[in-house]
């Protein structure tokens, strides 16, 4: 425990096997999916595929059919797979859950499909979507989620070390959420002195508000931003040494926000 490591149980062990193996299965199939999605030449392997999974009588499967319809050019399809299976099969909270998280991704990637201006960056629809879904849980639609942000080069990833002898470290995901608000403000040096910098990068040329509250949450100082992109000096000689937040703000609604600390 005091080196960082967790002793795991057979049972652990057992469910991480499960776990990768059905990871294994679903990698197998998109890459399947790739390879036939664009076969001209011997389509029965791409029709034997949908037959397949048609014919398997679970939700696993019906999401898998429902992304090869999108694979295959079918995005109207892949919809109404997705939307057929609360009626097909009975779903518990944690399955509805999930089903929704399905829904999500496949109705984001369609409107990633159906508009070639889209791109993921942060600022866009996609990302922030993909971002939540990413950092919100350990199923498929996060790793799907997170595969995408990694190929578009939006997060890290640290390969999880597992160790012979029973012991094992977690998976580590960065910078996550921290990813999507460094994109949009920067606050350094942390800790400051007697100013800092700040640089934000919105979306959409707007005039936006930069707001430091103190540790107890009063409003210490408000300037206005212009500019999509750009930086400004603020003093903060006249803070007190302490933890503040520093926000970026457009319409009364915050959109990104750092920690700072004082020092001197």
């Amino acid at each position: 425990m005091l080196a960082g490591q967790v002793i795991t149980s057979a049972k652990e062990n057992l469910e991480a096997t499960l776990s990768s193996y059905k990871h294994d299965v679903w990698v197998k199939f998109l890459t399947l999916c790739n390879l036939y999605a664009n076969d001209s030449l011997y389509t029965w392997q791409s029709d034997t595929i949908g037959l397949l999974l048609a014919g398997a009588n679970t939700p696993g499967t019906r999401y898998q059919l429902a992304f090869w319809q999108l694979f295959k050019g079918n995005p109207s399809t892949a919809q109404q797979v997705m939307s057929n299976i609360p009626s097909e099969f009975t779903l518990d909270a944690s399955e509805q859950s999930l089903h929704t998280r399905y829904s999500t991704l496949l109705n984001e990637l369609i409107a990633f499909e159906n508009n070639p201006a889209i791109v993921i960056e942060p600022g866009m629809a996609i990302y922030e979507v993909l971002m939540q879904l990413s950092t919100s849980g350990e199923d498929k639609p996060a790793a799907l989620s997170r595969n995408l942000l990694l190929s578009a080069g939006l997060t890290d990833y640290e390969e999880p070390v597992k160790l012979d002898d029973g012991l094992k470290t977690m998976p580590v995901y960065k910078p996550g959420v921290q990813t999507a608000r460094s994109q949009k403000l920067r606050v350094y040096p942390n800790p400051a002195n007697t100013f800092i910098t700040v640089l934000w990068n919105v979306p959409i040329q707007e005039t936006n508000m930069l707001l430091i509250h103190d540790a107890t949450g009063r409003q210490m100082l408000t300037c206005e931003l212009t500019g999509q992109h750009n930086e400004a000096i603020v003093d903060i000689a006249a803070f007190v040494n302490g933890n503040y937040a520093v926000s970026l703000s457009k319409g009364g609604k915050t959109i990104a926000t750092e920690s700072l600390v004082i020092t001197r």
